[in-house]
């Protein structure tokens, strides 16, 4: 729409008035008669007559070298009606401006050109102003004054205009086009103070959805802080903050459009302090799970941290750590969590007993076990996948993904047997029952039921066994030994009891010697004088001796010096019994014993290290 002003039907442009003052000025090259007020003062009487008053401005001009009207304006002051023409300024109120348009009625003139005249900016005089000033700088259209400033108005001779509307173009414009649409923040440069009043934000916001092409309320959540400061709302956010913590892209967005139930945490862009209120955190949980159809709060346990990410929860998330678990226990403190369910579950947590005592708590409850915690038949009914489904398997892991390590490690004092669980765990069980099938048979015969009962068996008991347990026992390196084995991840004293099994042991490797040297002393816990070392087996003829423990070279080194003449053996418990190898073992040092005897090519010495030994650190380990 072409820019139609008010008075531009009344009012010529300024080249017109121009064009028209030069063509009606006097010459300035023509010769200057004497004039009566160069001489003597004159009276008001000769004033009033115009003629006289035309003549003066004429004269003046000449005088003064103009070539045009205009320079009359800013270059008449009081000084030149002194001395003798200080009764026409008077006449017309000290005004050149007054006296120009009665002395010459054809030309134009603008009231705000001249320095000396005291204007009053009415309407009438503003619009004139405007209207000249838009043809003197080609404002065609409304939305060109957008672009006037402060110094094109000051420069144009409206600084008294600027001083009435508190120096603001906006104000002039918008005052004086009361007709016209104008937006505010399309002015440069925008007064700050718009941003205050509430009508102006929501005015905004319905340009600003104009121009993106919003036509949906959720479309805004798609909108950044570019939107704005592309489209000159950048003071509103820069307001928006200073407003206070409580104020937000949101609070404008709820402030404009209160009939729209808004979500903040939808936007592209969320202000830092968004999720540091409770209640913001507080609804955009109930939304996520409102929009999931949760039934309980245990369908939280399945959210995970990517989950809650692809639905715009970074910062509620950033807000406790990047962790689910800390966010829900402090959200819903009322409720009991199994933390463990949670995916992931918190790093160490299976470090702590008092977790891990919680977790088979609580499973035992979901499982509906009733039984004591003591009652140790109970604990075999849980298997690896109620544990894993339960939310256990960092559990497991922890525990080389053994349920067998995993309640060792949890109740010490249980008196589990490993191959009696459902799940059967790694270990050498899974080969071989017989030792499993001894020990069980032994705390039947014996009525043990926990561990302290091995530890109250008597000699009697030892000496009581049938001869085929005997042989079982020792050849898989004594009772002790089979227990450690066999039950990995108990802690065994045996202070007490390894004394009376090592007897036994001792004795049934005296047997196995004196089948080697029938003919020969033996001689059994013998001890050699000036020796601090103690033989478990002495051939004093042959001078050998055998100590039934596990190769110990400092021991031996210390008995080689108090009685070189002495050749000393250890045998170890994972000797099985065999003759040949322990032949085999005596001839390896004392070539000069067993001369008479051939050993089959496959005979090999009793080794320094349990052949066994890789499984064993295994079962340790789990």
């Amino acid at each position: 729409v072409g820019m139609k002003f008010a008075l531009s039907s009344r009012l010529p442009s300024l080249r017109a008035r121009r064009q028209c003052t030069t063509t009606s000025s006097p010459s300035p090259t023509q010769s200057l008669p004497p004039a009566p007020w160069e001489g003597a003062k004159q009276t008001r009487a000769f004033w009033e007559q115009k003629e006289n008053r035309k003549a003066f401005v004429d004269w003046l001009f000449v005088k003064q070298g103009f070539t045009e009207k205009e320079q009359m304006c800013q270059k008449i002051t009081t000084r030149h009606f002194q001395p003798n023409a200080t009764e026409l300024h008077k006449l017309f109120n000290n005004s050149v401006y007054e006296l120009l348009c009665d002395v010459y009625p054809e030309t134009h003139w603008l009231p705000w050109a001249f320095y000396s005249h005291k204007i009053t900016w009415d309407e009438g005089t503003q619009l004139s102003f405007l209207c000249c000033l838009g043809t003197l700088m080609g404002y065609e259209q409304y939305k060109s004054w957008y672009h006037v400033t402060k110094s094109i108005i000051s420069k144009n001779h409206g600084l008294g205009m600027l001083s009435k509307y508190g120096h603001s173009p906006m104000a002039i414009i918008v005052d004086n086009y009361r007709d016209v649409q104008f937006y505010p923040w399309l002015f440069h440069p925008l007064p700050p103070e718009i941003w205050e009043l509430p009508r102006n934000r929501t005015q905004y916001l319905d340009w600003l959805g104009l121009q993106l092409g919003i036509k949906q309320a959720h479309e805004w959540y798609g909108i950044a802080g570019s939107d704005f400061t592309d489209n000159f709302g950048g003071s509103l956010l820069i307001h928006v903050k200073k407003l206070g913590t409580d104020w937000s892209l949101v609070q404008v967005l709820k402030e404009a459009y209160p009939w729209y139930k808004w979500e903040g945490w939808r936007f592209v862009a969320i202000s830092h302090e968004f999720w540091d209120k409770k209640h913001n955190r507080e609804d955009y949980l109930a939304w996520y799970s409102h929009i999931h159809n949760f039934k309980s709060h245990t369908e939280w346990y399945k959210v995970t941290i990517a989950d809650l990410n692809k639905f715009r929860g970074r910062g509620v998330l950033k807000a406790f750590g990047n962790s689910t678990t800390r966010m829900l226990q402090s959200m819903y403190p009322d409720i009991t969590w199994d933390v463990w369910r949670f995916d992931p579950c918190p790093r160490d947590f299976w470090v702590a007993r008092e977790n891990r005592v919680l977790f088979f708590r609580r499973l035992r409850e979901e499982l509906s076990i009733e039984a004591e915690i003591s009652d140790v038949s109970s604990w075999y009914k849980i298997t690896t996948k109620n544990v894993t489904d339960f939310g256990g398997e960092g559990l497991l892991r922890a525990n080389h993904n053994s349920l067998y390590a995993a309640l060792n490690s949890t109740y010490p004092d249980l008196y589990l047997h490993p191959w009696k669980f459902e799940d059967l765990p790694a270990g050498p069980w899974t080969q071989d029952m017989t030792l499993p099938n001894l020990v069980n048979r032994l705390e039947e015969l014996w009525s043990i039921s926990d561990k302290a009962g091995w530890q109250k068996i008597s000699r009697e008991n030892i000496f009581a066994l049938p001869e085929s347990d005997v042989d079982v026992i020792y050849s898989n390196g004594g009772l002790v030994n089979i227990l450690e084995k066999y039950f990995p991840h108990n802690t065994w004293d045996f202070s007490e009891v390894s004394p009376i099994l090592k007897e036994r042991g001792v004795h049934w490797l005296s047997q196995k010697v004196k089948e080697i040297f029938p003919e020969s002393e033996i001689l059994e816990n013998h001890s050699i004088s000036n020796t601090s070392t103690i033989l478990d087996v002495c051939l004093p003829s042959e001078k050998i001796g055998f100590l039934y423990s596990s190769p110990d070279k400092k021991i031996i080194a210390q008995f080689k010096q108090e009685h070189p003449e002495f050749s000393v053996f250890c045998i170890p418990y994972w000797w099985k019994g065999g003759l040949n190898q322990l032949m085999a073992t005596i001839k390896k040092e004392r070539k000069d014993l067993l001369v008479d005897v051939t050993l089959p090519s496959a005979s090999f010495p009793i080794p320094d290290y349990d052949p066994n030994a890789r499984l064993s650190r295994q079962i340790n380990r789990i």
